[in-house]
C-alpha cells in the first residue's frame, strides 16, 4: 500500500494540510470504482465550500499535486 494516495495524504506526505480526510468510494453496478478523496479544513464542515478556479488555477494545482506524487 506505499503507492496509496490516500494513506500519502492522511501521513502528511503530501503538501495538503487537512484537518481530517474523508472519502467516498462509487462503483456498485460496473466492475470498477470511482474513488473521492476530499481533504477537510473545518472540523465541522462535512460539504465543502463551492469555489471557482480558472482553467490556469486548475492546472497549476494539477501539477502540484502531479508533482508531490512523482517525488514518493
Amino acid at each position: 500500500m506505499a503507492d496509496c494516495i490516500f494513506c500519502r495524504i492522511v501521513k502528511g506526505d503530501l503538501p495538503l494540510k487537512p484537518t481530517f480526510v474523508s472519502f467516498i468510494t462509487h462503483g456498485l453496478a460496473v466492475n470498477h470504482a470511482h474513488i473521492h478523496i476530499l481533504p477537510r479544513y473545518r472540523e465541522k464542515e462535512f460539504v465543502p465550500d463551492i469555489k471557482k478556479f480558472s482553467a490556469k488555477e486548475l492546472r497549476e494545482t494539477a501539477a502540484l499535486i502531479h508533482d508531490a506524487i512523482e517525488k514518493k
